[in-house]
């Protein structure tokens, strides 16, 4: 489900001029979750409640929830490589964009979270086999591109980050299938916190003042 977000509809606006109509995706688990596991398609057998090196994403209350509130009543994340206990490497996982036009593009961005002073990572694409790692600062060293820090936005010691999966046409069904996967850690600053997707609306009234433009120019060459 797609729900439109206030506060962070308005810091998400770094675009000059007149921001876009901004949609917060929440990524969610279980049977009627929009997130599977990206190979079985299974809902249910990707995630746990529980902080073990299991191979699983550990869901934890924290971060936007379903409305797009920050520390909201149903807020959560999943978490990837986060006890230090020995490396664990969790299934690659897919969360469905729904509710959206078919053939229309859509610019797509990532939602996540790093502690300040550790450097957490993300891997996300529109595919498996094309996927770009983002991580808090930048890290050549394992190909990282340094997210974008959403104002002060913060809980506790951790910040939140947008990177930008790309720009994509929904498919017949009005939807959007980003796929996400963490980097096998096996230490605290190995972690993956994915929170969710931001879906940037086109404006209307942009492509109503193109048409506009279009037809003076036609109309001057009449």
């Amino acid at each position: 489900m797609m729900k439109k977000v206030g506060l962070v509809l308005c810091l998400v606006g770094l675009l000059a001029g007149q921001a876009p109509a901004v949609i917060y995706v929440d990524a969610e688990g279980g049977p009627s979750g929009n997130t599977v596991n990206a190979l079985t398609g299974s809902n249910s057998d990707w995630w746990t409640t529980a902080a073990a090196q299991d191979g699983l994403w550990g869901r934890r209350a924290f971060g936007y929830d379903q409305e797009g509130v920050l520390n909201g009543p149903t807020k959560d994340i999943f978490e990837a490589s986060g006890t230090g206990s020995g490396v664990e490497d969790c299934m690659a996982i897919v969360t469905t964009i729904s509710g959206l036009t078919p053939g229309r593009k859509y610019q797509v961005d990532v939602v996540y979270w790093s502690a300040n002073g550790q450097n957490w990572t993300i891997r996300v694409g529109f595919s498996l086999d094309s996927m770009i790692l983002y991580d808090r600062v930048g890290n050549a060293n394992i190909g990282a591109i340094a997210g974008t820090r959403i104002g002060d936005i913060q809980d506790g010691d951790r910040w939140v980050f947008t990177g930008t999966v790309g720009t994509i046409a929904a498919d017949g069904n009005g939807q959007i299938r980003v796929y996400i996967d963490d980097l096998p850690g096996s230490g605290w600053n190995d972690r993956t916190w994915y929170d969710g997707l931001f879906v940037e609306i086109p404006e209307p009234m942009s492509c109503l003042l193109l048409a506009a433009g279009s037809l003076c120019c036609l109309r001057r060459k009449g």
